[in-house]
């Protein structure tokens, strides 16, 4: 972009965004991820009576609040919002001696929260998912990209009923993603 002389780009807003339509924070997230081989039915009702919320066995669906449960791939979960040591002995318990792991990637993952009138506007602006509620409603995640750094996104419902979006990323992206965030948001300053 050319800019005439004399002519001022405006600052990206401040970090963690705070807008009339827009708010984007960032905070850490307890995540495990288990991987199981050849997971079944019995195995699957075992983790939900484990962690007591029916166990996401359809693509792309989300289970519970606290723990909360993505399913991301055929036999793989990410398990969010409850201690690595927790979910262990639970996934141990239900799992038994199958052929499973579980992984604590707490320290590797960060989740950002859109809210706001303009949050699934900004999303849309880096990520190629049709993020309209009748085709991504809460109850239903994704592993896609934004800004070309692969998120798992899921959307909520923030208090009050409005829309709120939650991107989870790896942490080594966590500051390429929050400049990304602050300067899509700059047209709506």
């Amino acid at each position: 972009m050319v800019e005439s002389p004399g002519s001022v780009t405006p600052a990206p807003p401040a970090w963690p965004i705070r807008l009339p339509d827009l708010k984007v924070c960032e905070s850490a997230v307890q995540v495990s991820v288990l991987r199981s081989w050849r997971a079944g039915a019995a195995q699957c009702d075992a983790l939900s009576r484990a962690f007591a919320l029916p166990w996401p066995v359809q693509p792309n669906t989300v289970a519970g609040d606290a723990p909360r449960v993505l399913w991301l791939a055929p036999s793989e979960w990410a398990i969010l919002d409850a201690p690595a040591a927790v979910v262990a002995a639970r996934v141990a318990q239900a799992c038994g001696a199958g052929l499973w792991h579980c992984a604590d990637l707490t320290e590797s993952r960060v989740a950002f929260e859109l809210r706001g009138a303009r949050a699934g506007e900004l999303l849309a602006k880096g990520c190629s998912l049709d993020l309209h509620p009748r085709a991504f409603a809460p109850g239903a995640c994704a592993q896609t990209l934004l800004a070309q750094v692969p998120i798992w996104i899921e959307p909520r419902r923030a208090p009050g009923g409005a829309a709120a979006w939650l991107v989870h990323a790896d942490t080594s992206v966590a500051a390429w993603l929050r400049a990304w965030l602050a300067d899509a948001a700059l047209e709506y300053t």
